[in-house]
């Protein structure tokens, strides 16, 4: 504005809360959809450059600019005729229910069933929790008002884990751009590290065993038990999404392995200390043999529980598997197809 960067709605507030009827020169981008980007397979928009001149609304005499930043924006938008992207669709899917209602990107949404709109996630709230009902969407398109009825779509599916979902999705999408967050410096890293750090480990414990506690109650199946392969995927994941993301993995594994190795098992720590409390409460050793003899069914449930984890990563991925294993049987050697090797004259 002006020549002055403005890379926040608020800054734009606070530049022109304080005219008084001038005029302001604004450069702006605008993205235009480029049909059938790299042949359709994307959904691409280009910002394309613009200039406009603009002159607020002059305040009435002797009035003050209002205090609350809420007010201040609303003052700004009524002088100035500027508003806000967020209730302008900007994606609507060919095969949607809305798209059959008559919605367009571009189009402005003023109204659910006659009740005004104003932020876009509320709409969306509103719709996910009557989602099993018709409903009336009114909007406008280049000031014109119009409205249609539609019902969300239900899709349902099943996680690798073998869970099945049900939900209702509005795939009608806005558009707002974003900023980058500006970095604040922390003047105590050190304690602030170790207080996140804590925090995220007592999380992580409580998730962890809230998911036992399921799986020993039959309301988790078994056949979210993973093992060797999973982790192996996990951290592959992990790695490629950048070092932070790779750090929290590994300490997730860390945690998890932790916790499992202090369950009341023997041959695990935590069955080590269950004989210590016996011990402690008895006031003498336990027996030879009753120590052999449960230390033999912790192993055998050690292995119960790694054989079920195995056969889980294996059913996960079994169709990668026999799609490996055929190539490499399709794949024929010159001596087979009987293409043998000349034999050289020396």
């Amino acid at each position: 504005m002006n020549g002055r960067r403005i890379e926040r709605f608020v800054d734009l507030v606070d530049a022109l809360s304080s005219n008084r009827g001038d005029q302001v020169v604004l450069s702006y981008l605008r993205p235009v959809d480029v049909p059938r980007a790299l042949g359709g397979l994307c959904d691409l928009a280009v910002l394309e450059p613009g200039v406009a001149q603009l002159t607020p609304a002059p305040r009435l005499p002797g009035a003050m600019p209002p205090p609350d930043a809420q007010a201040r924006a609303a003052d700004v938008l009524e002088r100035t005729g500027i508003e806000s992207a967020d209730m302008y669709a900007a994606f609507v899917p060919e095969a949607s229910s809305e798209w059959r209602a008559g919605l367009r990107p571009g189009d402005r949404v003023t109204m659910l069933d006659s009740a005004p709109q104003r932020l876009w996630r509320t709409m969306e709230d509103g719709l996910v929790a009557g989602a099993d009902k018709m409903r009336e969407l009114q909007w406008t398109r280049e000031g014109i008002p119009m409205r249609g009825f539609f019902q969300l779509r239900e899709e349902q599916w099943d996680d690798e884990f073998g869970q099945h979902y049900e939900r209702y999705v509005f795939r009608t999408d806005h558009w707002l751009p974003a900023a980058a967050d500006r970095l604040v410096p922390n003047p105590h890293p050190l304690t602030y590290a170790v207080r996140r750090g804590i925090a995220e480990t007592r999380s992580v414990i409580k998730f962890i065993i809230v998911g036992l506690l399921r799986l020993a109650q039959g309301r988790v199946s078994l056949s979210s038990v993973s093992g060797p392969i999973t982790l192996y995927d996990i951290a592959g994941q992990a790695g490629a999404r950048g070092p932070a993301y790779f750090v929290w993995a590994m300490a997730l594994i860390s945690v998890n392995l932790g916790i499992i190795n202090l369950l009341p098992i023997p041959v695990l720590d935590g069955g080590h200390l269950l004989f210590f409390l016996f011990e402690a409460a008895r006031r003498k050793p336990l027996p030879l043999r009753i120590r052999e003899v449960a230390s033999l069914a912790g192993m055998m449930v050690l292995m119960l529980l790694m054989l079920v984890a195995f056969k889980n990563d294996v059913e996960r991925r079994w169709d990668v598997i026999v799609t490996q294993v055929r190539e490499i049987l399709t794949t024929r050697s010159p001596v087979e197809d009987g293409d043998r090797p000349a034999h050289r004259v020396i």
